[in-house]
């Protein structure tokens, strides 16, 4: 199945009205009039989503005398969802080489002639210069945990803390007093590391609390913490990003797409473009004029 075909069928079934006339049309088929009866909506109303959901593919017609007769479509019902969002990836290659180039990235910030100049921050780059690391270690071996320093010390200025990140992503594992590379890298463990010895370095951070704050107007929006804020003006279709620690800003621009209405709400849609090393990243924002807020009633909740 190619992609367009999978996105068709999935938002002609993100509707609930459309949902509703597909239980109703497999229990029988029926005409436009029957169909808006039953759902208590206008005849146009059903017309339009019986005509997604021919696109989709999802329900047929036939001509029976005078009418025209809805029945959903047996084929495309007796799909599993796997086989409905397995579709040929056209672009499989190009992904994998950007994942690849990223993965180069990191290691010739963080590594110079096999040594690691620094530990990163983000979680998903310590994954992968943990991953390299592991790989001084050969699988099917045994090592005390003097073999393990003395193989990290040649490496890093950290040797403990490399030591524990190993084990908590998993890369390495001890049985008794014997490390052992991990067979199969397994999804990082949400326990706490004990402390083995005074000097240790945890990577554990404890929790904090954080404060965010958030202004509403009708076309602008503003929300604030200590390390970031997020303005968006619907106004001038921007979205800025400002890093209060590094003291930068990133404007994002958002391209105006379709309305639509939305339950009770008239909507419009901004598209988000954020380019980043993996590729592009692209958001959806719906926004609506008609939701109104009371803002002395919210005052009172903290007074």
């Amino acid at each position: 199945m190619e992609i367009s075909k999978s996105i068709q069928i999935l938002k002609a079934l993100s509707d609930s009205s459309r949902l509703m006339i597909l239980n109703s049309l497999m229990e029988e088929s029926q005409c436009v009039e029957e169909l808006a009866n039953r759902m208590n909506l206008a005849a146009s109303t059903v017309s339009f989503h019986l005509k997604k959901l021919e696109q989709a593919e999802l329900v047929r017609r036939t001509k029976e005398q005078y009418y025209v007769i809805f029945r959903v479509n047996e084929q495309i019902f007796s799909l599993t969802l796997q086989e409905i969002i397995s579709f040929r990836n056209n672009e499989k290659p190009l992904q994998q080489k950007r994942l690849e180039n990223y993965r180069q990235t990191v290691l010739d910030t963080f590594f110079k002639k096999n040594k690691l100049i620094r530990f990163p921050s983000q979680q998903k780059k310590q994954r992968i210069v943990l991953e390299e690391i592991s790989g001084f270690f050969e699988r099917g071996s045994d090592y005390t945990e003097d073999n393990v320093n003395q193989i990290l010390s040649g490496i890093t200025a950290e040797p403990q803390r490399i030591r524990l990140a190993l084990l908590k992503e998993n890369l390495l594992e001890k049985v008794g007093d014997v490390y052992r590379r991990s067979e199969v890298a397994l999804p990082p463990t949400s326990k706490t590391i004990s402390r083995e010895k005074e000097n240790d370095i945890f990577l554990e951070q404890p929790a904090k609390d954080v404060i965010e704050t958030i202004w509403i107007t009708k076309d602008k929006v503003r929300s604030d913490n200590e390390n970031r804020s997020y303005i968006l003006l619907l106004n001038e279709k921007k979205m800025y990003f400002l890093d209060n620690a590094r003291k930068t800003y990133t404007v994002i621009p958002l391209d105006l797409g379709e309305s639509k209405k939305i339950r009770n709400w008239n909507c419009k849609k901004y598209i988000q473009t954020i380019e980043t090393q993996m590729g592009p990243t692209r958001t959806e924002i719906w926004a609506s004029e008609d939701i109104h807020i009371d803002y002395d009633n919210k005052l009172k909740l903290f007074r």
